[in-house]
């Protein structure tokens, strides 16, 4: 007899406003811990996960912890970095 669910799998669970999924470990993307991304942020892991819970940053569930891809990290730094170079640049001739 087939154990598997019927109808399709979510894998989603709801955290404060956006939906983390559960992802498959054995894709070839990186991902870093909330703790590494406090780390290169010079900011708290509870701050990261308030970041992630707000929806500024990605995350994803891998079993019991949250990880955020790398890849999409860089792009939001790099983001911000140009924003801030923006408003550093406004009033200047």
């Amino acid at each position: 007899m087939d154990h598997r669910s019927r109808g399709g799998s979510n894998n989603a669970q709801t955290t404060g406003r956006h939906e983390l999924r559960a992802v498959d470990p054995a894709r070839k993307q990186r991902w870093v811990t909330v703790r590494d991304v406090a780390e290169m942020l010079s900011t708290t892991p509870r701050t990261v996960y308030r970041m992630i819970d707000s929806g500024e940053l990605p995350g994803a569930k891998f079993g019991r912890s949250i990880r955020v891809p790398l890849d999409r990290l860089e792009r939001w730094l790099e983001q911000k970095e140009q924003e801030a170079t923006k408003e550093n640049d406004y009033g200047k001739p």
